[in-house]
């Protein structure tokens, strides 16, 4: 049988109370002080009903509704000074309580001695049980700890759950954390928005969609896929304070054992076909069949905004690093005309009126504006506007130019056939390579020919036997030659 879980969690926002004491100079006796007393009230914005959803037992095909409500918090709704909250729903791995070794020791003479003491392995995917997603954990890839959430959000195996083998299903990850169930999952937010009549400001998610991602689609880490996220919107001015969101099962089918109706293309839920049309790629392996499976639905607010909303300008820097770039983030300072240095990601509120958004690029990065900045980085604030202007840099690649000289003899310069790192390149010819990467620089031998050294640009000059190494930086373009001079000696 399989059964499957679904667990609800929330933010909190913790509270505090500060105190700043002003005193007089300390080269003198206190005449007199002053104390400011700061303090807040911390409430949390949204009401979230956390009910657990538990689709307990449920068979190929069949479809489940369960429903969650979302809502500005009455301490919300009080406060004058705001007005309307972002939020988005994240589908997050389950953690699961690592399941216990069973002591099958013998215990006799009323339990005194123990004359048997074997262990047996128990089966992490047997009736696991929900752990706290806060806690730390001790993986052998992590003896000093990790937080159990991120472990799970961050080591899902590739591409899993499908493919999964019996051996796979082994692997220690499934100790800590549950089977994905999150890309069956839809979620729908069914309230009319009174400001919209009947359109919707909120973002839903459909079944059958891929909710994690991997790096290059094939390598650790895993992160959840910012695609596939469902977002929403509430606000007082609108008169739309509360949200209602349908969570749908579409449970999917086991590979060579569904039933023709899911091979239909045209078979939805609302037509005499029973079923419903389930993706191939979305087809589980017989290995998972009888397990457990679980997500958390996180929901987090994602942004507040003021009654009387500020108009600010956000600048976000994106580094493409693909052709062994190594700049970061932080080495590109940012800037907006009139303003001055601003950090990547951090809102600045600005007077209406017309701006322009600049950079202090690195040598070897193109960039590119997308956002609300147009192609040059000019944008137009109005008031109340909250725009956002990105700033790419992509990485160029380094050109190498390996150049064969040969000194008489017959041998033409590509029958030395010289390679960068193993990889035979023409002579004269210009090679696109990885920056910031020791590249080998080889040839072959050929007989009467001795080979007499490296020249070319300055940087030829790491070279001094063939097989060493050269090591470029970002669009750097470096040309070398390799001199052989024929003696019949």
């Amino acid at each position: 049988m399989n059964k499957l879980k679904l667990n609800l969690k929330r933010a909190a926002i913790g509270a505090g109370t500060v105190g700043v004491i002003v005193a007089g100079a300390a080269a003198f006796s206190a005449f007199e002080s002053h104390i400011i007393n700061v303090t807040a009230r911390i409430e949390n914005a949204l009401f979230v009903q956390e009910d657990a959803i538990d689709f307990g037992t449920v068979f190929p095909q069949e479809y489940l509704e369960s429903t969650v409500r979302v809502a500005l918090s009455d301490s919300f709704i009080e406060e004058g000074r705001v007005d309307d909250i972002s939020y988005v729903i994240k589908q997050k791995p389950k953690v699961k309580e690592p399941c216990r070794l069973v002591d099958a020791g013998v215990n006799t003479l009323g339990g005194l001695i123990n004359v048997a003491q074997a262990v047996e392995l128990c089966d992490p995917h047997e009736n696991p049980t929900p752990g706290d997603p806060y806690a730390t954990i001790f993986p052998s890839t992590h003896q000093q700890g990790i937080v159990a959430w991120r472990y799970c959000e961050e080591n899902l195996p590739v591409n899993a759950p499908y493919g999964l083998t019996e051996e796979d299903l082994n692997d220690e990850y499934w100790t800590y954390c549950y089977l994905p169930l999150a890309n069956y999952l839809s979620k729908h937010e069914i309230t009319p928005d009174p400001e919209l009549g009947e359109g919707d400001n909120d973002v839903s998610v459909d079944a059958f969609h891929q909710a994690y991602q991997w790096v290059n689609g094939d390598s650790l880490p895993s992160s959840l896929n910012p695609d596939f996220l469902a977002t929403g919107y509430l606000a007082k001015s609108d008169q739309d304070t509360e949200d209602s969101w349908t969570i749908d099962l579409k449970v999917p089918c086991f590979i060579r054992q569904c039933a023709q109706e899911a091979d239909n293309e045209q078979n939805g839920l609302n037509d005499d076909i029973p079923g419903f049309f389930v993706p191939l790629d979305f087809r589980l392996p017989t290995s998972t069949e009888h397990l457990v499976f679980g997500t958390d639905l996180w929901i987090e607010v994602t942004g507040v905004s003021l009654a009387e909303q500020a108009t600010t300008l956000t600048v976000i820097k994106e580094v493409i690093n693909n052709n062994g770039g190594n700049a970061q983030v932080g080495d590109f300072i940012l800037s907006i005309s009139g303003v001055g240095s601003v950090t990547s990601g951090v809102a600045v509120p600005l007077a209406p009126g017309d701006y322009t958004v600049e950079e202090d690029g690195l040598s070897g990065y193109d960039d590119s504006f997308s956002g609300d900045c147009d192609s040059v980085g000019e944008v137009t604030l109005n008031v109340g506007d909250n725009l956002t202007c990105t700033i790419t840099n992509d990485d160029l690649p380094a050109i190498l130019t390996l150049t064969k000289v040969v000194l008489g003899g017959t041998a033409g310069p590509n029958d030395f056939d010289p390679s960068i790192d193993g990889n035979v390149v023409s002579s004269g010819s210009s090679t696109p390579v990885n920056s910031n990467t020791a590249l080998v620089i080889n040839e072959i031998s050929l007989p009467n020919y001795s080979f007499i050294g490296f020249g070319g640009d300055a940087a030829c000059s790491e070279l001094t036997f063939l097989g060493d190494t050269i090591t470029l930086s970002e669009g750097q373009s470096v040309s070398c030659t390799l001199t052989n001079d024929f003696n019949l000696d």
